[in-house]
């Protein structure tokens, strides 16, 4: 086990990247890296751009939203006297 030089945070000795910061463990290895973070980003950016995953993800939102303002609006006919 070794310590993150930035965090302090426990990682494994295997681990290039810390698990917390996401910054390099030994920067010497790295010369001119991309942070991890960077790279992700990029990732997300190139998967993003695919028109199926795109409609995919506009679905998922949509329903979510749907879902979302079905139980609003079941929480507020809750706490509203019946009508008899």
């Amino acid at each position: 086990m070794k310590n993150c030089p930035h965090c302090a945070a426990l990682n494994s000795e295997k681990a290039d990247f810390c698990w917390r910061c996401y910054k390099p463990l030994d920067s010497s290895s790295y010369e001119g890296f991309i942070s991890l973070r960077q790279r992700i980003r990029e990732k997300v950016r190139d998967i993003i751009q695919y028109r199926d995953i795109r409609e995919l993800l506009r679905e998922k939102i949509k329903l979510l939203a749907e879902r979302e303002s079905e139980e609003r609006g079941e929480l507020l006919t809750e706490g509203l006297p019946r009508s008899r």
